[in-house]
């Protein structure tokens, strides 16, 4: 038995703690160190280079996660280093130097020379390696177009990834990859000094554009995107900014560019609707919206565009025409491939136009062309507002005209308008014309030009009489005829560049006041046909009289006034003079200079009565 205690013995003390092992007190040591270590990264914002084998592991969490399912069988990723740093929140972020998409014979296809990621927390507390933020620099970007206009896109140089041939696969793939575990997290991703080079054999040109900036956000319903870009190539620096907008639920996405000062060559060579501008050689600055369709065919397009000073380059050895500006609101429906002018308006010194219509475009057989394809020609209708012709050296005063409408076909390559009809008014009087103007392969400028005016006056025929066609009888008729009404006038112009043009000229007259030889009295209340045939000029006068000094007047009717030859200067002329009057009138009329066949002979006209034929 237990020795019993005394009642009031004092109890044992609690028992004394043993020392915890020397493992536990390491750990300790190594949190605390940690913990300080970590702080000193979020206080100071510095980096610290990871390890050799921490860059492995990284290389095989990426490899593991993304390159299976993103990357051509083979390829792996690999980096050249690693540094982390803890923001204020706790977040981590990475540095990836020297990242490289390399084949499985060890040649690299992918460069990028730093990358920038912010981790998922949330997700790292799991285990998971998921980026929430992304910043590249130096990236670079590669897209081929083939002759049918499809799409071939390469990241940094990519290759053996699947073709993607149309912007809807394009975009529907990276909507596929953002939507992936690995990148649904992803937020934001960020790209400054990229470059792009995009080869393009249907234009068979190469473009490389750098110093770009782009912006990507991951939502919920789809990316939202915007790039802006330099334009390395031409004299003059020329920006665009593109702004991408596309849903995760079906192919559809929304599409605007700004551009500033871009070449018309380079902007119509990537916009079919917008391939006649390839002809011009100008800047041009503007803002044009469009996209895809839910079925990933391309959608409706809108814009305006200021086009400055420039010339159109129609090719060959054409000479080319100058303008001071254009300006043009635009809208495209690629189902019928049709575009619609609600605004255009050409300026310079020579011309200037303002219109609305529609243009289709068509592919080589006449057809409409497949959408998205560059057409081989256009149908254009346009109703005109306004035109005026001050060309210097060719018409004597401006042309104006307040309304009209035209109807054309132009070929793009080699260039031709086919002009079906332009019909332009000024009140009551209208001119139509028609005909071809074009550039043959290895020459200029050639036409083949009808012309048709109701009516006109005999001052403003002469003011639009171009000073350079036929300049003997244009000469005539200005010191000659003083006024009249020309009407059923009908001209055809035959013309190649730097050789002598052909010109056809018939019209009806009447109420002429015309001087048939310079020193007679001038023919009054004429009418009659003139015409200009075969370098000649011939005037039929059937009817109108002349008014002597004395005997009143003689009825000149069929009289005919005829130059052989009006390319000769000075040119002869052929006067058959028939007349129907008194006896004196008719000497009085042969007493005028350069006659005098009275004085000559000393006798008056009044010397007798009759009639003379």
């Amino acid at each position: 038995p237990a020795r019993q205690q005394p009642e009031h013995a004092p109890r044992p003390g609690p028992r004394p703690r043993r020392p915890r092992s020397l493992a536990a007190l390491v750990l300790v040591v190594v949190l605390l160190v940690a913990g300080v270590g970590l702080a000193g990264l979020v206080l100071t914002g510095r980096t610290l280079a990871l390890p050799v084998w921490a860059v492995a592991e990284i290389e095989t969490r990426l490899n593991r996660t993304i390159a299976a399912s993103h990357l051509p069988p083979g390829a792996v990723l690999s980096l050249g280093g690693v540094s982390v740093a803890i923001d204020r929140d706790l977040t981590p972020r990475l540095l990836l130097r020297d990242l490289r998409l390399v084949q499985s014979s060890g040649a690299s296809i992918l460069s990028l020379p730093e990358v920038r990621v912010t981790m998922d927390g949330a997700a790292l507390m799991r285990g998971q390696m998921r980026p929430a933020t992304l910043r590249l620099t130096g990236a670079r970007i590669s897209v081929a177009r083939d002759a049918e206009g499809r799409l071939s896109l390469a990241f940094g140089g990519l290759s053996g990834a699947p073709a993607l041939r149309s912007p809807a696969e394009i975009l529907d793939a990276l909507d596929r990859m953002f939507s992936t575990p690995a990148l649904a997290g992803l937020r934001r991703i960020e790209g400054d000094a990229l470059s792009l080079s995009l080869s393009d054999a249907r234009a068979g040109r190469t473009w490389e554009v750098g110093d770009g900036r782009l912006v990507i956000e991951n939502g919920a319903q789809g990316l939202a995107a915007e790039l802006g870009l330099t334009l390395l190539t031409g004299a003059a620096p020329a920006q665009a900014r593109l702004m991408l907008e596309t849903s995760k639920a079906d192919s559809s996405a929304r599409l605007e560019a700004t551009v500033d000062r871009v070449a018309a060559g380079d902007l119509a060579a990537q916009a079919a609707p917008l391939a006649a501008l390839g002809l011009l050689d100008a800047p041009i600055s503007g803002a044009l919206s469009g996209g895809l369709l839910s079925d990933g065919t391309v959608g409706p397009m809108s814009g305006h565009l200021s086009i400055a000073a420039g010339t159109l380059r129609a090719g060959g050895m054409a000479t080319p025409v100058a303008f001071d500006a254009a300006d043009l609101a635009l809208s495209y429906d690629p189902r019928g491939q049709r575009v619609t002018l609600s605004g255009l308006s050409v300026e310079s010194p020579v011309l200037k136009v303002s219109a609305r219509g529609t243009v289709d475009l068509l592919d080589g057989s006449g057809a409409p062309a497949r959408p998205g394809a560059l057409p081989a020609a256009l149908v254009a209708q346009f109703a005109v507002s306004e035109a005026m012709a001050d060309f210097e050296g060719v018409f004597e005063t401006p042309v104006r005209f307040t309304g009209g409408a035209a109807g054309l076909r132009i070929r793009l390559d080699p260039f031709r308008v086919e002009i079906g009809e332009i019909r332009l008014s000024d009140g009551e009087d209208y001119m139509a014309l028609s005909g071809e103007v074009g550039v043959a392969r290895a020459g200029g400028w050639q036409a083949a030009l009808d012309v048709a005016l109701n009516r006109i006056d005999a001052q403003r025929l002469i003011t639009i009489w171009p000073v350079s066609v036929v300049p003997n009888t244009r000469r005539w008729l200005a010191e000659n005829l003083d006024e009249g009404t020309f009407t059923d006038v009908t001209a055809s112009f035959r013309g190649a560049q730097g050789r002598v043009p052909r010109f056809a000229l018939d019209y009806d007259f009447r109420g002429a006041e015309v001087r048939v030889i310079r020193t007679l009295p001038p023919v009054k209340k004429g009418y009659g046909r003139a015409a200009i045939q075969d370098n000649s000029y011939t005037v039929v006068i059937e009817g109108g009289h002349v008014t002597p000094p004395q005997g009143g007047d003689i009825d000149v009717s069929g009289t005919v006034f005829r130059v052989p030859d009006i390319r000769i200067n000075p040119a002869p002329a052929e006067v058959e003079l028939h007349t129907d009057a008194t006896l004196t009138a008719t000497l009085s009329l042969l007493d005028q200079e350069p006659f005098r066949f009275l004085s000559k002979a000393g006798q008056t006209t009044d010397l007798g009565e009759g009639r003379v034929r």
